[in-house]
């Protein structure tokens, strides 16, 4: 009975710190870089408050919810989970609602579309309407899944080997090495008794193949994106160089035209440097 009243209670603090507050509040304090201590003397409250906020042991007040949302620049429906986008921009909170875009996928569409029109997000809507982009989703989505899946499970069976055969290594160490912490021979035999125990469950999981579907996609979406805007890409400044060397007629013309496509690299690159320095600031 006492351990049964163990577990419960640890389920209890688990649900409690897995609770959409806590857990986004833990997240924006780790983005932001900061101790407890700093957030607390930010908005005018102790350390060991915010400890129990991130764990999901105490609310915060209607004040403290409202410093909490100024000091993050959040929202307060965000910290709650009546949104998933932190921002206070309506506009972003609407095109996320619409479309179920995250707010970070938003911005980068955002930079894609700042960086060069023609270049980033014309080459982003072609990609992403492609009939065959759908397929190249459920396969990226699968090759994902039984990636992490497959390191969940290696890492749970190393735990219980330690365990089972008394290795003696600490959950730290097997966290931060892994497998790396046993010697060879017992490396064999986990590797050896993890497959077994995978076959035996009837898993099969092959990223090798996985990869190459992916990449046999990815060749599909572009020959789509090809056959489909064909003519408007022809028209796009880059085609249009390419042309220009391919019809000029003397070494000088080459070079001058070899001269201006590297303007117009250069150009794009330092572009989307000042793209991306203005987003870090």
């Amino acid at each position: 009975m006492k351990n049964e009243t163990k577990v419960i209670i640890k389920k209890n603090i688990i649900e409690q710190e897995n609770g959409i507050f806590p857990t986004r509040l833990r997240k924006l304090i780790e983005k932001k870089q900061i101790s407890q201590k700093e957030l607390g003397d930010a908005i005018g409250i102790t350390r060991q408050s915010i400890s129990l906020y991130t764990m999901g042991q105490r609310t915060p007040d209607i004040d403290v919810l409202k410093n909490l949302c100024e000091y993050f620049n959040v929202s307060a429906d965000y910290l709650v989970g009546l949104a998933e986008v932190e921002t206070r921009d309506m506009d972003i909170k609407e095109i996320s609602k619409k479309t179920g875009l995250s707010e970070e996928a938003i911005h980068a569409i955002e930079m894609i579309r700042e960086w060069d029109h023609f270049s980033g997000i014309n080459y982003f809507n072609f990609f992403i309407s492609s009939r065959k982009f759908n397929d190249l989703l459920i396969l990226i989505r699968r090759y994902t899944v039984n990636y992490v899946a497959e390191f969940a499970m290696q890492e749970r069976f190393l735990k219980k080997y330690n365990d089972k055969c008394n290795l003696g290594i600490s959950e730290d160490k097997l966290l931060k090495d892994g497998e790396e912490s046993l010697d060879s021979d017992k490396r064999m035999l986990f590797y050896t008794l993890l497959e077994e125990q995978k076959k035996n469950n009837k898993i099969e999981i092959d990223n090798k193949y996985d990869l190459y579907k992916i990449n046999d996609k990815i060749n599909d979406v572009l020959f789509d994106i090809i056959v489909n805007n064909r003519k408007e890409i022809e028209l796009s400044d880059d085609v249009q160089i390419k042309l220009e060397l391919f019809e000029a007629k003397t070494d000088e013309e080459v070079k001058k035209v070899i001269v201006k496509e590297w303007k117009k690299e250069k150009e794009a690159v330092e572009k989307m440097q000042e793209v991306l320095n203005k987003k870090s600031k």
